[in-house]
């Protein structure tokens, strides 16, 4: 026989979902802030950027849940729209969205199944090479192609700040081979390592003192 929650369990449940709610929350407008520190890398177009937002969104994810570092992605873009506006007519945050999900959600998911030093480096290894290989997909098939609907350039207009800033781009294929590839590969290598050595202090103090 199903036995239904007392009175003080229910209590116990609401502080929990709340002090929940409130890490999400937090986590959310950290990554918004870390999102406004952005910055170009030599041999990519300026309109590609590197920040460390998704560190707080892989925190989330591993010490609350996938579903949890969604919607840390979500308050992330929301406050940034606030904060910054867009210059992309919602494309770079809708791409910003689908790149920080493919690579949070392959490691989230493999690590809360092996949760060990080593899984939580495969893990993060594994997502690295997924969104690598997602962002060139989805900015060569959709991103890409929107913009410049979206904007009214022609495609070349486009690879030509790329040309600008690598000779070898020359192209839209090679834009994802020279640019897009080896960003992703480099951003999340570096946020995957970043991670790996901050994640135990970190999830220990937010489990202790706002989970708690």
């Amino acid at each position: 026989m199903m036995r239904t929650p007392g009175k003080g369990e229910d209590e116990t449940m609401g502080k929990v979902n709340t002090k929940r709610l409130v890490l999400v929350a937090m986590l959310g407008a950290i990554s918004a802030v870390l999102m406004l520190f952005e910055f170009v890398i030599p041999f990519v177009p300026p309109f590609i950027k590197f920040d460390f937002s998704e560190l707080a969104i892989i925190i989330a994810g591993f010490v609350l849940g996938p579903i949890d570092g969604l919607l840390v992605i979500f308050i992330k873009l929301v406050l940034k729209l606030i904060l910054k506006g867009t210059t992309t007519a919602g494309v770079g945050e809708v791409m910003n969205f689908c790149v920080s999900a493919f690579y949070m959600l392959p490691s989230v998911l493999i690590y809360r199944r092996h949760k060990s030093k080593k899984w939580a480096a495969i893990s993060m290894g594994i997502g690295t090479v997924v969104v690598s290989v997602m962002a060139v997909l989805t900015n060569y098939f959709i991103m890409f192609p929107v913009y410049a609907w979206a904007f009214h350039m022609p495609m070349e207009a486009i690879v030509e700040i790329g040309t600008q800033v690598n000779p070898k781009i020359d192209s839209l294929f090679t834009m994802m081979v020279w640019a897009v590839l080896p960003f992703n590969l480099l951003k999340y290598s570096v946020i995957s390592l970043t991670t790996f050595l901050v994640y135990k202090r970190l999830a220990g103090f937010l489990r202790n003192t706002i989970l708690k």
